[in-house]
């Protein structure tokens, strides 16, 4: 094992310890063997990006969502000043998350159903952006976005609802959880 490979086993270890401190030892041996096999992964990611944009030295990185880090630390060897943010901490992010992902297993051709998953895709983007904000100001004007965009949703679901392309129950559940989420916003 290299140098670099055993510095990645330590800190995916030390994580792990500190983060899922009732993981039994395989549950934490399996997140550990992830790193092992992510990070290397993520740096060939970031060679290719390399090549096609040129050096990333200067570059500034916002990984939303960073999970372990890996992509993080794949740019960071670059020079590249990198911020991850976790948001899938944030109750907001759930919310949002669990709702677009109950909507979006929807099928069929209805194009009003295709038209809220797409804004429920939105939502949970514009929801991500505003929780990762550090300025207050910011973070409240992504999340009044997302307000507004819960609304659609939830009115494309009325409409899909009527049109008889959801039933009852479906439609009770994708509007409660949008509901809970404006209620939340």
């Amino acid at each position: 094992m290299s140098d670099a490979a055993f510095s990645i086993t330590d800190t995916a270890q030390e994580y792990v310890e500190k983060r899922f401190p009732r993981a039994t030892p395989k549950e934490r041996r399996k997140i550990v063997l992830d790193w092992e096999h992510k990070i290397p992964k993520s740096l060939k990611m970031v060679r290719e990006i390399e090549q096609r944009l040129g050096s990333l030295s200067h570059a500034s990185i916002l990984d939303i969502g960073f999970g372990n880090g890996g992509v993080g630390i794949a740019f960071s060897t670059t020079g590249a000043q990198v911020m991850g943010i976790d948001i899938e901490e944030d109750p907001l992010w759930q919310m949002s998350y669990t709702a677009v992902i109950d909507l979006c297993a929807l099928v069929g051709d209805n194009e009003v159903i295709a038209q809220a998953q797409k804004l429920g895709l939105k939502t949970l983007t514009t929801i991500a952006d505003g929780v990762s904000r550090r300025d207050r100001r910011e973070r409240d004007m992504r999340l009044r976005d997302a307000a507004g965009r819960v609304a659609g949703v939830r009115s494309l679901l009325s409409v899909a609802w009527a049109q008889d392309a959801v039933n009852d129950e479906t439609f009770a559940k994708l509007d409660g959880a949008y509901e809970a989420l404006a209620n939340k916003l």
